[in-house]
Order: C-alpha cells, then structure tokens, then sequence
C-alpha cells in the first residue's frame, strides 16, 4: 500500500522534473556522447538506493523484492519483473556487485546534481522535490516489512547526510551557475517579457523592487518606439544597483531582468554569469585584468552578476581597483552587448559606488530589496514545503511562524532572509526524517506531513 501510495506522489513530481533534468543533461553533453536517457538516470539512481537500502540490514525479502519488481515500470513501458525472479537475481549476485552498489549508493545521484544546476542557474528549489523523493523511496523499501531495523536507521541517515548535506552550500550553487555559461544557456530562445514579469509579480514581497523593474521596463518600451520614429531616445542606463541583506532575492531578481531585457531586444541572450570578488581578482600583477576579461566575455549577450561588490573597493585593495578600472573599461568597450549588476548591503553598495567616478557615471538605478516580515518568510517556506511534496499540520504552521517573529524581532543586517527559511526548511525534512525512521507503519500521509515536532533548527 505504501508504495501505491509512493507511486502517486512519484508520478505527480516527475511530471514537474523531466523537463529541467532534460535540459541540463542535452546541455552538459558532449558532441561524442551518446544521447542521454533521463529516465534510466532516473531508474538507475532510484535502484541503487533500493538495493542498498534492501540489504543495509542483511536481508533481503520478498516484500522489498515486489518493490524493486515493481521500480522498471515507474519510468519505462517494460514489463514489471517479477518478486521471485527480483528475490533470485539479488541473492546471486556477485560480491563486487554488491560492492559497487554500496559504493554508488553512497554518492550523490547524478539526476540530483543535474536538479542542482537547473536550481543553481534559474534559482528554483527544484532538486528539494528529487530529493524528498528519494528518501521517501528509501523508507517505503525500509518499512515494506513493517519494521525498520537499527542497521535500515542508519542507512537512511547516512542517505539524509548524501542527499541534505550540502544543500546550503552557496559557493557550491555560484560554482553550478558557472558551468552553463553563455553557450550553454539552459533557455536559449527568449520567452516573453510578459512570462518573465508574471513570476516576478508571483515572488513573495519585493514591492518597491518589482514596481522600480515595471518602470524601467516601460522607459525601455517607449525608448524603442522614439528610436522607432526617430525621434529623440531618452537618456537611461541598463546597469543596476541592488542593495538590501543576504536572502532577499537579489539574484532570483537578476535572472528575471536579464530575461526581461533579452525579451525587451536590449540583450541577445539573457543569461546571468554570477561571480564574486574570488572571481575577478587574482594574487599576482597583470592577472586580475585577465580574469575580468575573461568573466566578461562569458557574459557578453546577459548579464554579469556582481555580489558583495563593495569588496572590490576596500581600503588597500589594489587588485580590486584594477578589476573595478578593467571592468569600466569593458563596460565601454561593450556597452551595447553587456549589463551588469552590482549587488552587495546598502551602506557598503553606497561606499563602493562613489569610490570611483566611472562607477558612479555608469550606475543610476538603484533597487532596494528590503528584508522579508515574518508573514512573508512564511509564505516563503511554504512554498518550499509544497515544491518537496508536502503539507504542514496546522500545529507546524503556527511553530514556523512563530520562529521566524522571533527571528525577525532579533534580526541585524546580517539576518538571512529566505536563507532563514530554507535553512529551517532542510532541518525540518531532516527531523522529520528522524521521526519517521522510529514509526512502525508509515501510510502516505504521515510520510508527506510535516508536525510541529519536526519544526526546529
């Protein structure tokens, strides 16, 4: 009944999956490989994790076969193999077999980091669903006997650490980012502007940002009609300044702009290259000209994203006046093909701005991301609970609630934002995690809920 039941939800989430794990994989190809099969990535990954989940406790039996019989057929026309013959295969296998899949299942799956790009490049949170979903999977093969064993309990939390662990990482999701670059761009054609400005209104808060990105993009709009009729275009600068604290949607609202303004005809391909200070100084003399060149150029077409920018300016930092010098530089030389944004607190954004003449000539739109209210960060982790395929008790959704008041009555400028509440999102699944592995039957609802119990950081 539990993997009926698993079937459903497995079915529901891949239907919002295939798509971002097809377009990262036709991406990352090379010209010699083959054509990749998502769906036996998929089967492949998910197997791994029943086989060694179904052996973790030194045995194997036919309650956990009819489960794996069963797996082929989530993600193919084939015929289900039997129970029996599932049960024979697995108790004929070769030590270095069962070496191997230990060994693989204690890796990442390869159709996770694949979500984790597509997260990384167009800032979803698809990978939570994958990833929720793989551990339910794991606890129905785990329970399919009605117990779970102490050696099953370790198994799942060595699966949790796989699969949770570095889900905050966020120089890990700059790095991802910068593997699809301006060739590689997941959406190569534009969608319309209309799309992009709809999921902008669709983010929760940001109401002084969108309303400044709505009147840019009419003084676009009626610039095009001037130049149209030839009369006079009114004078305007692309580039951006976005200042507010860590969380509060900067980057999510420069991949919108840079689609925007590839809609809009400013730019040909509506990319986003992220990149910090580690990225445009180097240690040596002559260097850090070269890799701002470098992250320019990758971002010819779309946008350079520019975070904690005010660190190129600090006092002493001769490199970094050399990058910010090479980067004006570029910008002219570009003016027509590149925007760039510079993001970073607001009182240092407004330090580094007047640091340099060229920096101030060249930046004079700015947005303001203010932090998010309790409300809003609530709004913000339920969104993440239903991506993952769950639903909180009415119990949990006070619990939360009422951390983020707290969090947000005691919060500094260094407060997290949306990264509060994804952090409190990953120890939640984690706990709950905890809680579940303990139960002695576990039915569809209780593995898809999350209680006031698990609500904790």
């Amino acid at each position: 009944m539990q993997f009926e039941s698993f079937k459903k939800q497995f079915y529901d989430v891949l239907q919002d999956l295939v798509k971002p794990l097809t377009e990262v994989a036709w991406s990352l190809k090379e010209d010699a490989d083959p054509d990749p099969d998502i769906s036996e990535s998929l089967y492949f990954s998910f197997w791994i994790i029943g086989e060694a989940m179904s052996i973790s406790d030194g045995q194997f039996n036919i309650a956990e076969a009819e489960i794996l019989s069963g797996l082929k057929g989530l993600l193919s026309d084939n015929d289900f193999t039997s129970p029996e013959i599932a049960l024979e295969d697995q108790t004929s296998r070769s030590e270095e077999l069962w070496q191997l899949i230990e060994k693989c299942a204690y890796a990442e799956p390869i159709p996770l980091v694949w979500l984790k790009i597509y997260d990384a490049v167009n800032k979803t949170q698809k990978a939570d669903s994958l990833r929720h979903l793989y551990l339910q999977f794991a606890l129905v093969i785990a329970n399919a006997d009605g117990s779970i064993e102490p050696a099953e309990f370790a198994f799942l939390a060595e699966l949790k650490k796989i699969l949770y662990g570095d889900a905050q990482e966020l120089q890990d999701e700059r790095t991802l980012t910068n593997v699809v670059d301006g060739k590689q761009r997941l959406d190569s054609e534009a969608r319309p502007v209309e799309e992009a400005l709809k999921e902008l209104e669709s983010l929760v808060g940001l109401t002084p940002v969108k309303a400044e990105i709505s009147n840019l993009v009419n003084l676009i709009k009626i610039n095009g009609m001037r130049k149209e009729r030839e009369l006079p275009v009114l004078p305007s600068s692309n580039h951006l300044v976005f200042y507010g604290n860590p969380g509060t949607g900067k980057t999510t609202i420069a991949r919108l702009v840079a689609e925007i303004y590839q809609g809009l005809g400013v730019l040909k391909k509506g990319h986003l290259i992220e990149t910090d200070r580690s990225g445009m100084v180097a240690g040596y003399v002559g260097q850090t000209a070269l890799k701002v060149k470098e992250i320019v150029e990758s971002a010819l077409g779309g946008v350079l994203f520019i975070d904690e920018a005010y660190a190129l300016s600090q006092e002493g930092n001769d490199y970094g006046k050399e990058a910010i010098n090479t980067l004006l530089k570029l910008m002219e030389d570009h003016r027509h093909e590149l925007v760039v944004i510079v993001a970073g607190y607001p009182r240092k954004m407004s330090t580094f701005i007047e640091s340099n003449p060229g920096l101030k000539s060249r930046f004079n739109r700015y947005l303001d991301f203010p932090d998010y209210s309790a409300i809003e960060l609530q709004s913000v982790f339920e969104g993440m609970v239903r991506n993952a395929g769950l639903v909180l008790s009415p119990e949990a959704a006070k619990k939360s609630l009422a951390i983020f008041s707290v969090a947000w009555q005691s919060k500094d400028e260094s407060f997290g934002n949306a990264r509060f509440a994804r952090n409190l999102f990953n120890s939640s699944v984690a706990q709950q995690a905890n809680r579940l592995i303990a139960l002695s039957h576990i039915d569809d609802n209780v593995l898809s809920t999350l209680e006031a119990d698990d609500i904790e950081l």
